[in-house]
């Protein structure tokens, strides 16, 4: 272990460039012997890691870049694991039918995909709905890349009902989840004037607080 940079009282404090056995270097702020702050980490591999740090370990906004698997994650960090709000993005080399790349964007919990995300597929496709560690978990709508959507109860990754909602009550919920996780806003306006956004596209009004009310009477919850 190599240490090039500046102390304090003995420790590692201030700037500085540490080298580890494993080959691995992290150049950024300490604080009292810890990576603490902003600062970037390289490994051998040729994966590095830009963000910030708290007692030693990735915690706070960071962006990973992957490149012997071709993935890049931008979000909230941790105690060393993606956790919060993120996306992260598969950067392999496009397909002939390809019009995207798969992308994840939404809440992560220990480093998987848990909570209320959009999975946006290279075919154009979508998924937007509830995850269970990784896995498609609970109420969710599917957006063809025709642009057709269907509403989905999912459970570990199965579709196991088709729902049928009428006056789009669950989009509300979804919508409404966004919202309230700070993923998205209502446009600025008084209560009639609002749009939401639902798969990129806002022309539908906000829900009320009774219609929201209403859905989350008429769609059950389901049991984790």
């Amino acid at each position: 272990m190599v240490y090039k940079g500046e102390y304090y009282a003995g420790k590692r404090h201030g700037r500085g460039i540490l080298t580890l056995k494993d080959g691995s270097i992290y150049e950024g702020n300490f604080y009292q012997g810890k990576k603490q702050g902003f600062g970037k980490i390289l490994w051998p591999s040729g994966n590095y890691y830009e963000g910030d740090f708290s007692d030693g370990v990735k915690s706070g906004h960071g962006i990973m870049h992957w490149v012997t698997r071709n993935e890049k994650y931008d979000g909230e960090w941790k105690l060393d694991k993606p956790e919060g709000l993120g996306t992260h993005v598969w950067l392999e080399q496009k397909k002939e039918h390809q019009i995207l790349r798969n992308r994840y964007q939404g809440e992560f919990l220990n480093g998987l995909r848990h909570g209320f995300g959009t999975f946006f597929y290279a075919n154009g496709a979508r998924y937007e709905g509830e995850w269970f560690e990784n896995m498609k978990h609970g109420y969710a709508c599917f957006i063809t890349e025709h642009e057709q959507t269907s509403y989905h109860l999912f459970e570990r990754n199965k579709s196991i009902k088709d729902i049928d909602v009428k006056n789009d009550l669950l989009t509300i919920l979804i919508h409404q989840d966004k919202v309230d996780k700070g993923m998205i806003q209502n446009s600025p306006g008084d209560e009639k004037s609002r749009t939401i956004e639902v798969g990129g596209h806002a022309s539908k009004r906000a829900p009320s607080k009774n219609q929201i009310k209403e859905a989350s009477l008429l769609v059950p919850k389901i049991e984790l």
